[in-house]
């Protein structure tokens, strides 16, 4: 006889544990992002494999903590942080700022990097080239 975990009924601490895990499927948390308790939204929004619809939805919830927990996540797409930035709320709105402008510094020395590496290669491959072509002759 299989056993059926009734995880609505459950304590918050628990609800939130299971809000925290990436292999709960993203109807439960769907479900969870109704919990009562701010906790366990939050560890809905911070989870990565969380619907963009739902968090989308957690960013217009009225509970100032959730949504400055929103503005602070790095994971998050963009688009979710832009509608922050407009929060009534001047800290949600400037922490939302600061994470955008965070994310687009990492991104920036990425960009440089691959940028860096690519004008490397082909450095190198020209040096490659004109070694055989001393060592041939031509």
């Amino acid at each position: 006889m299989e056993t059926q975990l009734n995880w609505q009924n459950c304590t918050a601490a628990w609800a939130a544990a299971l809000a925290e895990q990436t292999l709960t499927s993203p109807a439960v948390l769907n479900a969870l992002a109704r919990h009562s308790d701010v906790d366990v939204r939050i560890a809905v929004a911070e989870n990565r494999m969380t619907p963009i619809e739902t968090v989308m939805a957690l960013s217009r919830d009225e509970n100032l903590d959730l949504r400055f927990a929103i503005a602070e996540n790095h994971n998050l797409n963009v688009e979710i942080l832009n509608v922050l930035m407009g929060d009534s709320n001047p800290f949600i709105a400037e922490r939302a700022k600061r994470t955008i402008r965070r994310l687009n510094e990492k991104k920036a020395p990425r960009i440089l990097q691959a940028t860096s590496d690519l004008a490397g290669s082909r450095v190198s491959h020209i040096l490659r080239l004109h070694s055989s072509q001393v060592h041939t002759g031509k």
